[in-house]
């Protein structure tokens, strides 16, 4: 293994693949190789970025949401000047528990007009994002993407649109509004539950 892998290891996430952020974290606490997120607070700011961020490419990972606890808890992509906070406010591309709509997709802080559904604790979220098509997909594993029969990310059909977050550089993201939410983080450092899409990188690099 490599110095540069062996930082990387140590850094969590293991080698080649990111991780939250130690350095960009408000209100939680932080275990199993910066993998696992358990939020202290619920006054803003509390949140987390992942380490590595990213303008072009196809990405795929997924999240275990253990506990969603309040409705603005939200997870997906942040810019870097985005607050840390839930509550889908402007620089997120995140589904919501129950923030205009169950499930609710929010773009840049407004509600796409997409909805997952009612969350369940334990569920994970998988993710999808074309950051060079500007265009993301979500869905609950089970279900279907953004909730439709159609959408598909391996063909580019039914992705909600970026907008004005599209050619930024964007980070993987969790938000909340209250104390208790627990998410793990699957960035490609061990096998994913659901399948990644076609022309995707399995995980987010480091």
């Amino acid at each position: 293994m490599s110095t540069q892998q062996v930082l990387l290891a140590e850094a969590g996430g293991g080698p080649g693949w990111t991780s939250w952020n130690p350095s960009d974290v408000q209100k939680i606490t932080l275990s199993n190789n910066n993998l696992t997120a358990v939020t202290t607070g619920a006054t803003n700011p509390v949140g987390v970025r992942a380490v590595s961020g990213a303008s072009t490419g196809k990405r795929y990972w997924e999240v275990t949401m253990t506990a969603w606890v309040g409705n603005g808890t939200g997870i997906g992509l942040a810019t870097l000047a985005a607050v840390l906070f839930g509550g889908a406010v402007a620089g997120q591309a995140v589904v919501t528990k129950a923030i205009t709509s169950f499930g609710g997709i929010q773009i840049n802080g407004t509600y796409s007009g997409v909805a997952l559904g009612s969350v369940t604790d334990g569920g994970i979220v998988g993710i999808a994002v074309d950051l060079t098509a500007g265009l993301i997909w979500f869905k609950y594993l089970g279900s279907n993407w953004n909730n439709s029969g159609t959408a598909n990310p391996a063909t580019g059909v039914g992705g909600i649109s970026l907008g004005a977050l599209s050619g930024t550089i964007l980070f993987p993201f969790l938000g909340a509004a209250s104390s208790g939410v627990t998410a793990t983080a699957n960035f490609g450092a061990s096998a994913f539950i659901g399948a990644v899409p076609a022309g995707f990188t399995s995980g987010w690099p480091a």
